[in-house]
């Protein structure tokens, strides 16, 4: 893998981390009534980290950083889930994996 691949793989998971825990501290500070006011919204949002992690699997990576890919991949899908809570209004869903979320490392 070249440098340039690398760099990118280091800033998508950095990003997605970086998104998944301001996610994450949002989820756990504010009601379901405040989050589904953000804009964009958490399903914006989750999409969004969706395809910076599709850009990823374009670009032919092996050894270590397929594993930061992997990562980034099931951070973006915990956005997913919490989103998809929001957006249908189930408190115990979204409690549920904000909880999962938290018990994750933001390495």
């Amino acid at each position: 893998m070249n440098a340039i691949s690398q760099q990118l793989v280091e800033s998508v998971y950095d990003q997605v981390l970086h998104s998944s825990n301001l996610v994450l501290r949002s989820c756990k500070l504010f009601s379901i009534s405040v989050l589904k006011l953000e804009d964009p919204t958490y399903s914006e949002i989750a999409e969004q980290l969706k395809e910076l992690c599709d850009i990823l699997d374009k670009v032919n990576i092996s050894g270590p950083d397929e594993l930061k890919i992997s990562k980034a991949r099931e951070y973006a899908n915990h956005v997913r889930l919490i989103a998809a809570a929001i957006e249908t209004e189930d408190e115990d869903t979204l409690n549920r994996h904000v909880q999962e979320l938290d018990r994750r490392p933001f390495l």
